[in-house]
């Protein structure tokens, strides 16, 4: 499926190292590990490496190697490259930085990197190379706190630093793989992705990512990935919003190349996490339980104070508390007495603690007959300073009720802390989900039932690009030209004249062609409320009379146009370009407010292009002002229907034109009970165009 087979390269029976004081580092952590393949050491000044045999060159190798680690200084690595070609070596780690991270030279020479290596894959260079747990494979340089296993997760990160820290968990994450990509010269995140989907030992991917070198490839990974059933997490650094500065439209002073690379993800069905403890309980949700379906959730803790926190933590989540039936209910009123109040989340007190038979009949009643999951707040003592032995009681009975009804159960420790890797342990070995800290674990189970959902909303068209322009290479069209581009795809836009100020003092009777209230505007700015140019609601002409006195500083010509009513809604519609190529449409609360709501929740979505009639909706859906659509407060209802049909419209001329524009803002895009207006727009094009 990749550009590349990667397999001889990951999964290697024999490997050739070159180097010294690092190399030895990777042969110790081979040494160290069941690798039970061929390890051949080349440095012609040692006999022997970590116990293994030294050989001078690549001609003494008593065979072809599959994988080879390169520790060596950055122009020997070029020089190496070629001759592992030469003999049909499987792949490289490049180890050696200096390269595009550094200077123009290092540049050049990374470059030839790829030329010298012709076929052959080969990671970094800049990067640490792997870790494969399931075959014993440790082509690492340096310590990590993996361990030997049989299934579990894969997680590519550009960064080797934060990869080697993943490895150090006590979370009990089954890491099945660390790859690393460093500079990403032959091998990107991409291939790599895609090498991990077509191991069937691997449950889900989790990417460390700082920015995407390929946008086609990354897209065609995260298909293939849904095909094969394989959820993504994605955590991206670098999130700075330098493009604002670059761009003349208030929809980039709200949406940033950030934001435009989320909605790319999660126009992939990838879900996106922000922080490496969230990553990696996610990951370990989705190895065990796989996506979760559904969002319902049945909490049981013996105190109130952890039943009300997953209460409160779940607040602003989607996950959802279910009542119990009033048969379940019963049962466990029969159990527990009348003095327990039976809610969800579930406070059962500690009334029966200590009685195994009460406390194996409360809990597999509560796991009965539901495809909720079950998650049990259970904190168990610090075995250094305290004795634990009284929670076990707690511990069987939670694994007698899995057994008993072989419920989907998790087990959450109140702090991450609480939940050791011995007592993760045995919940594992007894099939049931260990988490650790409330908000963590609460938000992972969230992030696995998102990426459900998310994965059943993709809708697999390729993504429209384009290279960015510069800013010295775009023209800035006028209100009334932006307007009259945006009538011919079918947009309506106020009924208007262009005049000015001479025409209009020595007379008025263009002015007959319109209906009162009127808006007249300066057409010198791009931003004419801020610089005084826009006159509203002009009622007659002895009103419009009155403000060609307050004209003297306005050059060029006046646009006038009818005002549009009665206003239903008024929107932010805005299709910029982030640095990759990416178009996104913004929907967003509209008006002279846009920047001032867009810190408000749910005050605007993000659509990558191209978008359909159903993916737009869905994003006017999930915008706080959406019940202005249905009709709020005794206001007109807005036109849905004629809504989409113009964002549709607005969008194709980016679709179907997409060689010629750069960025285009309506603002107001005025939506009344009959239709929706461009009433202010903004277009910018190549300037060639």
């Amino acid at each position: 499926m990749s550009s590349y087979n990667l397999k001889r390269l990951l999964q290697p029976k024999s490997i050739v190292l070159f180097g010294g004081l690092w190399v030895e580092n990777v042969a110790t952590q081979i040494k160290n590990s069941s690798f039970n393949g061929d390890v051949w050491p080349i440095n012609p000044r040692r006999k022997f490496i970590a116990g293994f045999k030294c050989y001078k060159d690549i001609s003494e190798l008593p065979g072809v190697p599959d994988a080879a680690f390169i520790g060596v200084n950055r122009n020997k690595t070029l020089e190496i490259l070629e001759k592992l070609d030469g003999i049909g070596c499987g792949g490289a780690t490049c180890f050696a930085a200096g390269f595009s991270e550094v200077d123009n030279y290092g540049k050049e020479l990374q470059k030839k990197l790829s030329k010298a290596s012709k076929d052959m894959p080969f990671l970094g260079p800049n990067c640490y190379g792997f870790l494969n747990y399931l075959d014993n494979v440790y082509m690492w340089p340096d310590q990590h706190g993996g361990k030997e296993l049989k299934k579990g997760v894969a997680i590519i990160a550009q960064s080797s630093n934060i990869a080697i820290n993943l490895t150090m968990n006590t979370r009990s994450t089954p890491i099945a793989y660390i790859l690393t990509t460093g500079n990403q010269e032959k091998i990107d995140v991409s291939d790599l992705g895609l090498a991990m989907i077509s191991d069937k030992r691997v449950s889900a991917i989790g990417i460390y990512v700082e920015g995407f070198k390929d946008i086609e490839k990354f897209e065609k990974m995260a298909f293939v990935a849904l095909q094969h059933n394989i959820p993504i997490v994605v955590l991206k650094s670098g999130k700075t919003d330098l493009s604002k500065k670059q761009s003349f439209s208030h929809t980039a002073s709200i949406t940033g190349d950030s934001d435009i690379s989320s909605a790319f993800l999660k126009r992939l069905g990838i879900v996106e996490v922000d922080d490496l403890e969230l990553f990696l309980e996610s990951l370990k949700v989705l190895n065990f339980n796989g996506r979760l379906e559904k969002n319902t959730i049945v909490s049981v803790s013996c105190s109130g104070g952890e039943a009300s926190l997953v209460s409160d933590l779940s607040e602003n989540m989607s996950l959802k508390f279910p009542k119990f039936s009033k048969e379940k209910s019963g049962k466990i009123r029969n159990t527990l007495g009348e003095l327990v109040t039976i809610s969800n989340p579930f406070d059962y007190h500690t009334f029966i603690w200590g009685d195994q038979k009460k406390m194996n009949e409360l809990f597999i009643t509560i796991c009965e007959n539901t495809k909720d999951l079950v998650l049990f707040v259970f904190d168990v003592p610090r075995s250094d300073k305290c004795d634990p032995s009284s929670f076990n009681c707690g511990i069987k009975a939670i694994i007698n009720a899995k057994k008993k009804t072989n419920a989907r159960i998790a087990v959450i420790a109140s702090i991450a802390e609480s939940m050791t890797e011995e007592l993760a342990e045995i919940f594992i070995k007894n099939k049931i989900l260990p988490l650790g800290g409330l908000k963590t674990g609460l938000k992972a189970l969230e992030i696995s039932n998102k990426s459900f959902l998310s994965s059943m909303q993709v809708e697999r068209t390729k993504v429209l690009l384009k290279k960015r322009t510069s800013q010295h290479h775009k023209r800035f069209l006028l209100e009334i030209d932006s307007k009259i581009m945006l009538q011919k795809f079918g947009v309506p836009i106020p009924k208007s004249l262009i005049t000015n100020k001479s025409i209009l003092k020595k007379n008025n009777y263009s002015i007959n062609k319109l209906r009162f209230p009127i808006v007249l505007k300066g057409t010198g700015s791009n931003h004419k409320t801020e610089n005084g140019l826009v006159f509203l609601n002009i009622k007659s002409k002895e009103e419009l009379i009155k403000i060609q006195k307050k004209l003297n500083n306005i050059k060029g010509d006046l646009l006038i146009e009818e005002m549009i009513g009665p206003i239903s809604l008024e929107l932010l519609i805005g299709i910029t370009k982030d640095e990759t190529g990416l178009f996104a449409l913004t929907i967003a609360q509209g008006g002279i407010y846009s920047e001032l709501f867009s810190k408000t929740i749910n005050s605007r979505e993000l659509i990558i292009l191209p978008a359909s009639k159903k993916t737009i909706k869905q994003a006017l859906k999930s915008l706080a002002i959406y019940p202005i659509f249905k009709g709020y407060r005794g206001l007109p209802k807005a036109n849905l229907k004629k809504t989409i049909e113009v964002i549709m419209k607005i969008s194709s001329l980016i679709e179907e034109n997409n060689k010629n524009f750069e960025e285009i803002e309506i603002n107001p895009l005025i939506i009344t009970p009959k239709n929706a207006y461009a009433a202010d727009a903004l277009i910018s094009i190549q300037s060639s165009s």
